[in-house]
């Protein structure tokens, strides 16, 4: 990997090695995944959807982003998106900040923005989904239930897939907050580059 430092690279790596880590029937769910997706004829526009785009999908999308990178998926173009706009919650940028992916907050009026820097290339804030993919037709990825229930019907989606998790919110102002983060941010780390493993497979 080319892009940034050898301390996100260690940090790569060390995800990828935890690839067994993975359970088996999850395994072939994101390896079914990767093969519907390797199904669209086009390039590859997925939204990581969340009902709030606050914890999991923004993991979502900036792991997404980095294997994307990692494995030279040129043709993928990722964000996320919610049911609800809302705002990033403040430890997903914290937890990264420890893998070495570091962000400049900016806004104002209660909507707090992140970039990243500019080889990854990121903008991070709470949205909905009519603000992505402008007239563009995308694959909706649901990584909460919740989203996967009460998501609008989507004109422009290609393709609804889910890869959920468990909501880290249940910590929130615990003393067990930053691992229990730092926990959900490897879990979706680890099942997204095996995602993008999958789809870099001839």
């Amino acid at each position: 990997m080319y892009f940034c430092g050898l301390p996100l690279y260690m940090n790569i790596q060390e995800i990828v090695n935890q690839e067994s880590q993975i359970n088996p029937s999850r395994r072939r769910e994101i390896e079914q995944m990767a093969l519907q997706l390797k199904g669209v004829n086009q390039d590859l526009n997925i939204a990581m959807i969340c009902t709030h785009n606050s914890r999991r999908s923004v993991f979502a999308e900036i792991w997404a982003n980095i294997a994307k990178l990692h494995y030279q998926n040129s043709n993928v173009h990722i964000e996320s998106a919610g049911t609800e706009s809302t705002n990033v919650y403040q430890s997903v940028i914290e937890v990264m900040k420890a893998f070495d992916v570091r962000f400049k907050a900016y806004g104002s009026d209660g909507q707090i923005k992140y970039k990243s820097d500019e080889a990854l290339g990121l903008n991070l804030y709470s949205k909905t989904i009519d603000e992505i993919f402008p007239d563009q037709k995308f694959v909706a990825i649901m990584t909460c239930d919740h989203a996967d229930q009460n998501c609008p019907y989507i004109p422009e989606v290609l393709l609804r897939l889910k890869l959920t998790y468990r909501d880290p919110k249940f910590s929130d102002g615990t003393i067990d907050e930053k691992k229990v983060y730092t926990d959900k941010s490897i879990e979706i780390g680890r099942e997204i580059f095996y995602l993008f493993k999958c789809l870099s497979d001839d």
